[in-house]
């Protein structure tokens, strides 16, 4: 038999990923006003298995101040996440702000 491809209709498969953790790291922050946040999913061997997206804005990041535990908080009730029984939230979370970029003029 050839290897050549055959039209078909339209085919959906769901594909169903299990996740154990997640990292958070803010992009594009707009002091005062908003950040990107780019939440990576990961499997129980820690292997990168989803990426998603949420900004931050409004009194969303008006209540974020200097408590990065409420972007985790915030991220786990956007994604419907729980955090793990055995989770015990550090008390300065990290969430990584990379530097602004430096342009000359």
């Amino acid at each position: 038999m050839s290897t050549t491809l055959t039209a078909i209709d339209d085919f959906q498969q769901v594909t169903t990923k299990t996740f154990t953790f997640i990292s958070i790291q803010a992009q594009n922050l707009i002091l005062n006003q908003s950040v990107d946040l780019q939440v990576m999913f990961y499997d129980v061997n820690k292997n990168i298995g989803d990426l998603k997206m949420l900004t931050l804005s409004g009194d969303d990041y008006k209540n974020w101040g200097n408590d990065d535990t409420y972007i985790l908080n915030y991220v786990c009730t956007k994604f419907g996440l729980t955090l793990a029984p055995t989770f015990i939230t550090p008390p300065n979370p990290t969430i990584l702000i990379p530097p602004e970029p430096f342009i000359t003029p």
